[in-house]
């Protein structure tokens, strides 16, 4: 014979509450209420870099194996797991890169995507200039996901610091992602 458990709807229902808190740190929700305004500083010693975010979003940093298998990527910020908004910072270690160097290097990146699916449009390269070092900036669309992406050269490497958003969504980040990439400092 079996036995069988019987638990009281009390039971159940602090069962559910407990999973879905857990869920909830997991995915990057919790806390529910982050202080919109507050910034703080991450320095990326390893690649010689500090941003400045918000911390009402969730911050990944990344070694030289980068993340999962993208050993260019070194950071990440994103609402929280299941967003599709993030903003990346890609570095690779190249002496006496130009910026036409970090463009090629992320359009063959962009290009290695599955090209029976691949949809890609630039809407504009303009060149501006990012604590005294000149940059690129490249905003572009692939599929459904707009991209905005600063690329910085350096003497000994080469940064894209990118948005990428639906379509829909991308003007609601423009003004923190504006902030972040003002806030890129090289620790030379």
């Amino acid at each position: 014979m079996k036995n069988r458990i019987q638990l009281s709807w009390k039971a159940s229902l602090i069962f559910v509450i407990v999973w879905f808190l857990l869920a909830s740190i997991a995915l990057g929700y919790w806390p529910l209420i982050r202080d919109e305004e507050e910034i703080a500083t991450i320095t990326h010693d390893l690649y010689g870099f500090s941003i400045n975010y918000p911390t009402k979003w969730k911050i990944s940093q990344y070694g030289e194996n980068g993340y999962r298998g993208n050993d260019d990527l070194k950071l990440q910020i994103s609402k929280n797991t299941l967003n599709t908004f993030r903003i990346y910072i890609f570095q690779m270690n190249v002496p006496e890169a130009t910026l036409e160097d970090v463009h090629s290097w992320q359009m063959e990146s962009i290009t290695r995507l599955n090209p029976e699916e691949f949809e890609y449009g630039s809407i504009s390269l303009d060149e501006d200039e990012l604590s005294g070092y000149p940059i690129l900036r490249h905003i572009y669309v692939v599929n459904d996901t707009k991209h905005e992406a600063v690329y910085i050269a350096r003497s000994h490497d080469m940064f894209s610091i990118e948005l990428q958003a639906p379509m829909g969504e991308f003007d609601n980040y423009l003004e923190e992602f504006e902030a972040i990439v003002a806030s890129f400092r090289p620790l030379e």
